[in-house]
């Protein structure tokens, strides 16, 4: 029904629906529209106001509410709901000008109100916002439609190789009795690793009913300090390339933490792989987990260049990036790998933050209210 325009939505040739029963208005707006350069269509009562929605595929509709049968609210919200999921703005026009008549208006999904008489200059400015408005919605359903194709395409074309690793791994591990221990650790590393990147690949393809706007949830008991030394395992070949003394510091007797296992795991992950990203050979990260403020907190500390007092909330937004001083290059990445981990966070009921430290280095904290943990979730 709603497809992008290439003209400017001032220009000519937008299409307009005009609802109302009175020939005197009717003949007053089609004919100053239409001399404006606009096509118009008209209509009188809500059948023929959704025949010609229906004929006429309208960009704006401008509605009296004061008209037999079902009034100008109810067309308002029988239009809203045919267009629905697009968007078709609504303009009431009408004579009454109390608050109660404006706010039942926008209750039913009216765009703007105009009230009688008015400027005919008023009412065209009006009408061109809302064809501005409506382009703009138009150009984001579409760059939301592109970006889910791309993720579909990179998606798909990474599970290949993902599942080759994965799978000359396991053949390795179960039919090559030659694997020296230490072999057979790296083999062990590198299907871990490959299968944690296919689930991360699974969640881009919506496998695990990723909703638009919502994620879903799938908490199970989860034992914190098996998760931090899986994912110290996973990640020490890479600290061990950059000679980075990768430490584990873990408070005793944490309780079982109740959440999503693979969000949980995508949460560290991305933090540690910004400490190991920003890190100097030579330096070491520390990743720490106690039971503080009725919270469970986990903590990334590194001795890289730190973050700026200016940016420690702006490292969180997505494609935003921590900047460096004068003589630091800057670092790789895609800026996105907090702001997902922020989301996730706040999606499990938690905060993130960057500590306020004296010292060199980072230190990235996000909490877990002690609700979260895992004492009967059965």
């Amino acid at each position: 029904m709603l497809e992008a325009t290439t003209e400017d939505s001032s220009s000519s040739n937008n299409r307009v629906l005009v609802v109302d029963d009175d020939p005197g208005m009717l003949e007053v707006l089609v004919e100053y529209l239409e001399t404006e350069g606009y096509q118009v269509e008209t209509a009188l009562d809500r059948d023929s106001a959704l025949e010609a929605a229906k004929a006429f595929d309208p960009e704006v509709v401008l509605c009296d509410v004061m008209l037999p049968g079902v009034n100008g609210f109810g067309i308002c919200k029988l239009l809203k709901e045919w267009c629905e999921p697009n968007f078709l703005p609504v303009i009431m026009l009408t004579a009454r000008t109390d608050i109660e008549s404006k706010l039942e208006g926008f209750s039913v999904g009216a765009d703007d109100y105009v009230t009688k008489p008015f400027e005919n200059r008023e009412l065209l400015a009006r009408i061109r916002v809302m064809l501005r408005l409506r382009e703009a919605l138009l150009k984001v359903v579409a760059l939301q439609k592109r970006k889910d194709e791309f993720l579909n395409i990179v998606s798909h074309d990474l599970r290949l190789p993902v599942s080759v690793i994965t799978g000359f791994c396991r053949h390795l591990l179960k039919r090559d009795p030659a694997l020296s221990a230490d072999d057979h650790e790296s083999v062990t590393r590198i299907a871990a690793n490959a299968e944690f990147m296919d689930r991360m690949i699974n969640l881009l393809l919506g496998r695990d009913t990723v909703t638009r706007g919502e994620i879903e949830l799938y908490p199970s008991r989860i034992r914190i300090d098996k998760l931090l030394r899986d994912l110290a395992a996973r990640n020490s070949s890479i600290a061990s390339q950059k000679k980075i003394d990768l430490k584990l510091e873990v408070a005793g007797n944490l309780p079982l933490l109740y959440a999503d296992e693979n969000k949980m795991v995508q949460i560290l992950n991305n933090m540690l792989a910004n400490a190991l990203r920003y890190s100097d050979s030579g330096g070491s990260i520390s990743l720490i987990c106690k039971v503080e403020d009725n919270s469970i907190q986990f903590t990334v500390a590194d001795q890289g260049p730190g973050v700026i007092a200016e940016d420690r909330q702006r490292i969180f937004e997505p494609f935003k990036k921590s900047r460096p001083s004068p003589n630091q290059p800057e670092k790789g990445g895609a800026g996105l790998g907090l702001a997902i981990a922020r989301s996730l966070v706040e999606l499990h009921g938690g905060r993130i933050w960057v500590e306020d430290t004296s010292g060199p280095g980072a230190r990235i904290t996000f909490a877990l209210p002690l609700g979260h943990q895992a004492t009967d979730p059965d």
